[in-house]
């Protein structure tokens, strides 16, 4: 905690997965290499020979074949990458619901790498509750206003009245260049081209409609603050749509300007499918720093499960991005944070970017 980081002690898990029709009759290590590219051949080879990888619990072998309504149990030795120590701000608590301001960097729900380091771990555990469900996931770089109901009853009218009648939402970003002083309307539609990798991009033929209204507050000669009205609410659509436009977030390691994935990013056809792109945004996580380790002999492993272990972000490292979800409001409610520091008209920190974003 020193650190300003929420860190969690290595453990282990047990993952479950029922045999996917396409797997049946394939080798279990060939499925292994196709399905689960966050680990390497080596690993799933050195897994099977110590029995952490099983079918229906029984020991296996590199070539043991899949069949039908065989269920896949992977026990691993998680390490869960760090995040932000900040405090999740308590907006508004009642029987039904808690709102909160959310760290950037700060996973909603478990899953992928993350599971204890989440809002519904942390708040169940700060709150001793015992269910929690969000309503507006904001993405884990994404800071700021997020509702959670703490019943079924509750989560199912806030869901209703989502979909019925719809939230108002207004963020704020700070975005790279100059953005236009007028406001301005981006309705490009969206496809989610891998919903792997959750990549999204603009498609004019297939995509689904989506608009999003943006007004800038200030520029400093580098950078400008901007706020956003999204109006859909498709996944990164905030994001996409700002690179679309030519003003991404200026520290978005993903859609941004000049970030190790930009070079690639342009190669991807709108009109790909899902498993035409994917090589491509495979090529694409190999640039980012976690993958980029990997390729790192030097990096210290642990001894208990030959993972690299990789070093905490640097002091002067975001853990998430200039992207903030400033007020949500529906019929009779309405709940807004305070504005971020980045967003001030004095912020500074624009000057020098991290080098994953230049």
């Amino acid at each position: 905690m020193g650190t300003g980081l929420l860190k969690v002690k290595p453990y282990y898990f047990d993952y479950l997965a029922n045999c996917k029709s396409r797997w049946a009759g394939k080798p279990l290590l060939d499925v292994l290499n196709q399905e689960f590219r966050d680990r390497d051949d080596a690993y799933f080879r050195r897994a099977i020979g110590q029995g952490l990888i099983t079918l229906n619990g029984q020991q296996v072998t590199v070539d043991t074949l899949f069949e039908k309504k065989q269920t896949m149990g992977h026990r691993v030795h998680r390490h869960e990458p760090p995040t932000s120590a900040q405090p999740v701000e308590i907006l508004h608590k009642d029987d039904d619901l808690i709102v909160i301001d959310k760290p950037g960097g700060l996973q909603a729900h478990p899953s992928g790498r993350y599971r204890h380091n989440t809002v519904v771990h942390l708040l169940r555990k700060k709150c001793d509750l015992d269910a929690i469900f969000p309503i507006n996931r904001l993405d884990r770089l994404t800071s700021g206003v997020m509702l959670l109901a703490l019943n079924t009853k509750a989560a199912q009218k806030l869901n209703r009245s989502m979909t019925e009648d719809g939230f108002d939402k207004e963020y704020l970003c700070r975005v790279q260049g100059e953005f236009p002083s007028e406001p301005v309307e981006c309705d490009m539609p969206m496809r989610t081209v891998s919903f792997k990798f959750s990549f999204q991009y603009v498609d004019t033929v297939q995509g689904k409609p989506s608009l999003t209204r943006f007004e800038r507050v200030s520029f400093n000669g580098r950078t400008s603050v901007v706020r956003c009205i999204p109006v859909t609410g498709r996944t990164h659509q905030i994001r996409v749509h700002l690179r679309h436009l030519g003003f991404p977030i200026a520290n978005d390691p993903i859609y941004g300007r000049h970030t190790p994935w930009s070079s690639l990013l342009d190669l991807i056809d709108p009109q790909q499918t899902e498993q035409t792109a994917t090589p491509t945004i495979e090529k694409m996580l190999e640039k980012t720093t976690f993958d980029s380790m990997d390729m790192n002999d030097g990096q210290p492993r642990c001894a208990e499960c030959h993972s690299l272990l990789i070093p905490d972000p640097v002091a002067d490292q975001p853990l998430g991005i200039w992207l903030h979800s400033l007020r949500y409001s529906g019929s009779g409610w309405s709940y807004q944070s305070s504005t971020p520091k980045w967003a001030a008209d004095d912020f500074d920190g624009d000057q020098v970017l991290h080098p994953a974003y230049v």
